[in-house]
């Protein structure tokens, strides 16, 4: 059997729902691989994190905004869904009634909620 090298990333679903009506926080890729795309805020697992401590820092830097706890919702493991090589994805759900701002920041070019 092959060994594969396989990097870990925490993606981060944040919906807020303000008068019933949902809205999904997206960024705008900064960066290559697809920079200027739209996507889930999230990046690399650092040595020393865990999954969900990387995601909740990554949805920080990313956006600003900073949350307590997350649910894990999926985990994206198909090897063909990344053009850099094997890389495995958790994806967290954070749901809202507050009305979060979103700021871009690190590699993030915008925020947006859609």
């Amino acid at each position: 059997m092959k060994k594969t090298n396989t990097s870990l990333t925490a993606d981060i679903a944040i919906i807020k729902i303000i008068e019933h009506v949902p809205y999904l926080l997206l960024i705008q890729r900064k960066n290559n691989p697809f920079s200027g795309y739209w996507a889930f805020p999230g990046g690399f697992t650092e040595e020393t994190e865990t999954s969900e401590t990387s995601a909740l820092r990554e949805l920080t830097e990313e956006t600003g905004i900073t949350v307590n706890q997350l649910e894990l919702l999926a985990l994206l493991s198909s090897p063909e869904r990344d053009s850099r090589g094997r890389i495995v994805s958790a994806l967290y759900l954070y749901i809202t009634n507050e009305n979060l701002q979103a700021q871009s920041g690190d590699d993030a070019k915008d925020a947006k909620w859609f």
